[in-house]
């Protein structure tokens, strides 16, 4: 389970966003180092999605900065971000049910690699990006269904998707949001696993929103606890998870 964490990827410099008088993000600062995993949780509201969306570029902060090995990225829009490095999976997973779930891993192959599906011409002839495609396929345990339009198959097997077209793009962060809600429990644990065994074997730094605190334990060494824009505690999720306060937030607000 031991993170081998190299240098600082990305630094936060008291970010702040409101909302009118929600105050999303309230002067945030954070280190996260090559190879880190961080877990995120707090109540709905607290400010976790507006925190990731913000270091992917879709929210704006209204003061603060934003630092991806070194440089200053904070006005930056996503897809350069993304081009960066910083890859996010969505709550709702991102994908294409029209198309198979071959084609929808091989779209992000084709993005990373600044190419996109022309009218009329082959991709099929792109053979360098078929094999990435089948290997990313056979990583996330999607091959059997490879052919499947992506419309037939379950919530569980879209989130997996979603993750591996995270992973085609060849994130250095990844920003994970939810990647369990709304599946069974024995399936919880499938696509954490799956996803874990990446993060660890590329050597990832992440930061993962999640709502289940067994399998928070499960996965992180260290969560962070989050409230009304605030880090509240931050620590091993066993430590975390006993401290009054985060008690009072998480339980007390039917986490």
């Amino acid at each position: 389970m031991g993170n081998n964490q190299g240098p600082v990827l990305l630094a936060v410099e008291s970010l702040r966003k409101f909302f009118g008088e929600v105050r999303a993000a309230n002067d945030i600062s954070l280190e996260i180092a090559q190879g880190q995993v961080l877990t995120l949780v707090g109540a709905n509201g607290a400010g976790k999605s507006t925190f990731l969306n913000m270091l992917i570029g879709l929210v704006r902060p209204d003061r603060g900065e934003i630092r991806l090995e070194g440089k200053r990225i904070t006005g930056l829009p996503p897809e350069q971000r993304a081009k960066m490095g910083i890859v996010k999976t969505f709550q709702l997973e991102h994908v294409f049910d029209d198309m198979t779930v071959f084609d929808n891993v091989r779209t992000a192959c084709l993005s990373v690699a600044g190419k996109h599906y022309v009218m009329f011409k082959d991709v099929s002839t792109e053979r360098e990006i078929n094999e990435r495609t089948q290997h990313i396929l056979e990583l996330f345990d999607l091959a059997r269904v490879c052919q499947t339009l992506v419309r037939n198959l379950g919530h569980g097997y879209k989130k997996v998707i979603d993750i591996a077209m995270s992973f085609a793009m060849k994130p250095k962060i990844l920003l994970v949001d939810e990647p369990t809600s709304g599946v069974g429990e024995e399936e919880k644990y499938r696509i954490m696993e799956l996803m874990m065994n990446q993060i660890r074997a590329n050597n990832l730094a992440a930061i993962i929103v999640e709502h289940d605190l067994n399998l928070v334990k499960d996965i992180a060494k260290e969560t962070i606890v989050m409230h009304e824009g605030e880090f509240i505690a931050r620590g091993a999720p066993e430590e975390v998870f006993s401290q009054d306060k985060v008690v009072e937030v998480l339980v007390g607000r039917g986490f």
